[in-house]
């Protein structure tokens, strides 16, 4: 009899955790309003499976589970004429698949980018802030009048065209500079496929390298993420070497790929030891 009475608690212990568990908001884009808590879902605040969620149309959240698993909430896949969508939280929460140990490492020597297709990848590109210098192997990227980086993108309709800047062999990717040409202007901090090309001038020879997505990443909104994800882990039993592991992987499933000495750094300044 005890042993079936004790079998019985601890099912409905587990049942009770399974059921309860519980997701902190590192941040919201558009509006979801926590039907439950009678609250807007915000940064820092947290919600459990149950709650009810009123969704504006194509809001998400990246939220981050009390198993420290990354989650994407998002309006849920239904076909509505309404402006708003109605959904439980479990039903809209969605993981986020991790992209795994991204490094820029191993495409640089000590010359500079040796493999400029590895170091930017096939996927998104970010760049924290608006500008990133990268330095370049001469001897696979010279770069000079007679040969450098050019960048193919579309803006609107129009067909762009950008000479990448550089000083001796260090390229400047700058975001101002990529936004606008002529009368074109880019209203997004995302520039969608992007062809990476080496070429030379006076042959008209393009060389493809890699296709991605480049985005620039607002430095004070990025930090306040990472702070928000500070303030919830700093309970936990993890060295200050996996808290930094767990920004940095945080960063990359989010965003993509990145110069691996940029993000250390700003990684640096937020989680100061």
């Amino acid at each position: 009899m005890k042993t079936s009475i004790l079998l019985i608690i601890l099912a409905t212990a587990f049942f009770t955790n399974a059921q309860t568990n519980k997701y902190n908001v590192i941040k919201v884009n558009g509006g979801i309003f926590n039907v439950t808590q009678s609250s807007e879902l915000s940064q820092g605040n947290s919600f459990v499976d149950e709650d009810n969620m009123n969704f504006k149309q194509n809001s998400f959240a990246y939220v981050i589970s009390n198993m420290r698993k990354k989650y994407m909430l998002r309006t849920p896949n239904i076909e509505s004429d309404d402006a708003d969508i109605f959904s439980s939280a479990n039903l809209a929460l969605s993981p986020i698949r991790s992209r795994g140990q991204l490094s820029t490492r191993g495409a640089v020597s000590e010359t500079g980018v040796k493999d400029f297709k590895t170091y930017l990848g096939i996927e998104n590109f970010s760049i924290i802030g608006n500008q990133l210098e990268i330095p370049m192997d001469e001897s696979r990227y010279p770069l000079n009048n007679e040969e450098f980086i050019v960048f193919h993108y579309d803006i609107k309709d129009a067909k762009i065209s950008k000479k990448v800047g550089f000083n001796n062999q260090v390229l400047k990717i700058e975001k101002e500079k990529l936004k606008i040409s002529n009368n074109n202007t880019l209203h997004s901090d995302t520039i969608q496929s992007v062809s990476v090309y080496k070429y030379k001038p006076l042959t008209d020879d393009y060389e493809l390298i890699t296709e991605i997505n480049l985005c620039f990443l607002d430095s004070n909104t990025l930090k306040q993420e990472l702070e928000t994800i500070l303030s919830i882990i700093k309970g936990d039993s993890m060295t200050p070497d996996d808290v930094e592991e767990y920004l940095k992987q945080y960063v990359i499933d989010i965003y993509g790929n990145m110069d691996d000495n940029q993000l250390d750094a700003f990684i640096g300044t937020v989680n100061k030891k």
